[in-house]
């Protein structure tokens, strides 16, 4: 609008001025127009209004929105992270550990203690594996169906404060556990742990009866090797930045 009113202006005598202003140059273009002085003035004058408003609301939700952003945090599991899965056999106890894995926390500092506002992890079941025997790793990821539903996934639900002490807290959590394709929700005690670089660990450990995913206790040797049902899922998650 500014510059079709610019275009109908004669700029040459204003250009040659000491005091041409880009502002003066609007005045002329609004004057051409049969707006006098005064109802410049006043028409400056509410947009000035308009535009000072704006700012102050700007500078008033400026420090809400910075210290939202600061309390909030997006995390990754790193390498350091470790989960583990024991087991019994009619011969010996055996352990499976997650080789890789991927998830994401979102924490929230606000509050007395820092709170997870969501969780998901994704554990790739052919990366399960015991390092003792090869024979127990197939039985397992053949048990996990691995084929057809190739990862182990958990996503919290809710995280609510128990008890603290220090920089260590210890949270009551529910959240879906999706295993060979079925999904229950459980609930954990998590001990978690600020830690002096700024991530937190969380640790803790969850009993599971195979029965409850509809996975079969493996078996091997025509039954000369069965496994028990109840296993138990440890781990101790580090979440950095």
């Amino acid at each position: 609008m500014v510059c079709g009113l610019i275009t109908r202006v004669n700029l040459v005598p204003l250009a040659n001025r000491s005091d041409f202003t880009p502002c003066r140059v609007v005045m002329q273009a609004f004057r051409s127009m049969g707006y006098n002085k005064l109802e410049l003035n006043n028409a400056m004058m509410k947009k000035i209004n308009v535009l000072s408003s704006r700012l102050l609301i700007l500078l008033l939700i400026a420090p809400v929105i910075a210290n939202a952003q600061a309390a909030t945090q997006t995390l990754s599991f790193s390498p350091e992270s470790s989960i583990t899965v024991d087991g019994t056999s009619n011969r010996d106890n055996w352990t499976v550990t997650a080789q890789s894995f991927e998830g994401q926390v979102t924490m929230n500092n606000n509050g007395d203690a820092p709170v997870a506002e969501t969780v998901e992890l994704t554990i790739p079941v052919q990366n399960m594996a015991g390092g003792k025997s090869s024979i127990m790793d197939r039985l397992m990821r053949n048990a996990l169906k691995a084929t057809q539903h190739p990862e182990i996934t958990y996503v919290l639900n809710s995280m609510e404060v128990g008890s603290s002490s220090g920089d260590r807290v210890v949270y009551q959590t529910t959240g879906d556990l999706t295993l060979a394709g079925v999904t229950n929700t459980i609930e954990m005690e998590v001990e978690g742990t600020r830690l002096d670089n700024g991530s937190y660990q969380f640790t803790g450990s969850y009993p599971l009866n195979m029965n409850d995913y509809g996975i079969d206790a493996p078996t091997a040797m025509f039954g000369a090797l069965v496994t028990g049902e109840d296993v138990t899922i440890h781990f101790d998650m580090i979440a950095t930045e």
